[in-house]
C-alpha cells in the first residue's frame, strides 16, 4: 500500500520542479521621495516601454511630493502649515 503522505510529498516536489526558477523585474528602480525610498520594478518584454512607464511612475511621484511633501520647505502642504493652515486661498491655484 502507498502512504498517501509520500504521495502528496512527492506529489509537491516534482510539481516544485517544474515551477522553474522566480521571474525576476525586467526593469527596476529606486529613488528618494517623501523622507523614504520609493521602488518599482515592472516586467515584459519590450524595455523600452518597461524605461516609460517607470519614468512616468517616478514623474507622477516627483509631482506629489512637490505637493504633497512634508520633507521639503518648497512643498505646497508645507506653505499651508507655515501659513497656520491657512494660505489665503487654495494653494497652487491662481487669483
Amino acid at each position: 500500500m502507498v502512504c498517501p503522505t509520500r504521495s502528496v510529498l512527492a506529489a509537491g516536489l516534482i510539481l516544485a520542479a517544474c515551477a522553474g526558477p522566480e521571474p525576476r523585474p525586467a526593469v527596476a528602480r529606486a529613488w528618494p521621495t517623501m523622507g523614504t525610498m520609493m521602488s518599482a520594478a515592472v516586467w515584459g518584454p519590450d524595455s523600452a516601454a518597461l524605461d516609460r512607464a517607470l519614468d512616468a511612475v517616478r514623474d507622477t511621484t516627483d509631482a506629489l511630493d512637490s505637493l504633497l511633501s512634508t520633507f521639503r520647505d518648497d512643498s505646497e502642504i508645507a506653505q499651508v502649515n507655515r501659513g497656520g493652515g491657512t494660505a489665503g486661498g487654495d494653494p497652487g491655484c491662481e487669483p
